[in-house]
């Protein structure tokens, strides 16, 4: 084997470790992101479990989906997940569900004005039903609910879930090398200025 073919074979090697340590840490990301989104679903539904539990475990979700979102947008850490904003969506609205199904909750929507406060408190009016469709929300905002999704819409025969299909969702991961910064290399520069001197 020349020297060559040797350089060739370790720069492959350091570019796919390279690539398959950055799908790491988002799937990691990932993984835990759901975990957190999961316990909170089901620390807002199991009965004798305190509510304080499932707001604190959603709320690392919500922080655990913010630091996602800004790690792909910089390129940081990049993610195949195009629906990165959607299930921090999500999160928030099973959040503001469990805190509407606390008695807690309930008051304060009670002591808003009469047209924010009455609309809420209709929409509301079963606490048993505003915890179970916070808990959904919360489940639909997990990375595993995207993995099964597209086989349940499939079996059923409807169209995929926006936000929440992979199919629909998934996006090649960001570079870390923008374009900007490649127009303003000086290797860029100098071959601009060759081109414009050979014209």
């Amino acid at each position: 084997m020349n020297k060559k073919s040797l350089a060739k074979k370790i720069f492959n090697f350091k570019k796919n470790k390279k690539k398959i340590t950055e799908e790491w840490k988002d799937e990691g990301l990932g993984h835990l992101q759901s975990a957190l989104s999961t316990i909170s679903a089901a620390a807002s539904i199991i009965p004798g479990i305190k509510p304080t539990v499932g707001l604190v475990t959603g709320g690392l979700a919500w922080v655990v989906n913010r630091t996602r979102q800004e790690l792909d947008a910089n390129g940081v850490v990049p993610s195949k997940s195009g629906n990165l904003a959607t299930q921090g969506k999500l999160i928030s609205t099973g959040l503001g569900a469990q805190v509407a199904g606390t008695p807690s909750g309930r008051s304060a929507i009670n002591a808003l004005p009469f047209g924010i406060g009455g609309v809420l408190s209709l929409a509301t009016n079963h606490p048993t039903l505003t915890k179970l469709g916070g808990a959904g929300s919360m489940i639909a905002s997990t990375e595993w609910a995207g993995e099964v999704a597209d086989p349940v819409t499939d079996a059923l025969g409807i169209p995929n879930i926006p936000g929440i299909s992979k199919r629909l969702t998934k996006k090649e991961p960001l570079s870390k090398v923008r374009t900007i910064d490649v127009t303003r290399a000086p290797t860029a520069l100098a071959a601009i200025s060759a081109a414009n001197a050979m014209r």
